[in-house]
């Protein structure tokens, strides 16, 4: 979060806002069930995807729910830190499954798991919209991970062209 005054531990009419949108019943994580059931965030979020962080405002803007508490009940972050989830649910709001890392340790924790692959596996089409068919999906030999031919060739020709 760029530099802007967070929620303290002593703000209560902020917490009380905040805990009203949490639900303490959410899922176990079935690859780390000792974690115990996630609290996810019910409040404000982006219903269009699945995968959508929880958000609210605060100070006249909307911050991520899993930020705040991070940096308020975990360890302080500061400007380039992120969040990051032990359990993998982006809703989920409960201190001891977050923790303080940098972008580099959210890429490798994502790899770790595989996550990127298997979001990625059940795409149907490229996010220019091409539909991935045997005869427009390229697969290199040395990478698991897939390309649209389409968007391929067009990258192709613009490096060509510079």
């Amino acid at each position: 979060m760029p530099e802007t005054r967070l929620p303290t531990s002593d703000d209560p009419a902020f917490w009380k806002r905040f805990w009203r949108h949490v639900d303490k019943d959410g899922q176990v994580p079935p690859h780390n069930p000792e974690l115990g059931p996630c609290w996810n965030w019910i409040g404000a979020g982006s219903t269009k995807a699945a995968f959508a962080y929880g958000q609210i405002r605060f100070a006249g803007r909307l911050c991520p729910a899993h930020r705040i508490v991070c940096h308020v009940l975990v360890d302080a972050l500061g400007s380039n830190d992120q969040a990051l989830h032990r359990c993998d649910n982006p809703r989920c709001v409960r201190p001891d499954h977050l923790f303080r890392g940098s972008q580099a340790d959210n890429i490798r924790d994502c790899s770790a798991k595989d996550r990127i692959q298997r979001q990625r596996a059940t795409w149907t089409h490229c996010l220019n919209g091409h539909p991935f068919t045997p005869e427009n999906t390229y697969k290199r030999k040395d990478r698991v991970a897939r390309q649209c031919r389409t968007c391929r060739r067009a990258a192709q020709r613009r490096y060509k062209a510079t």
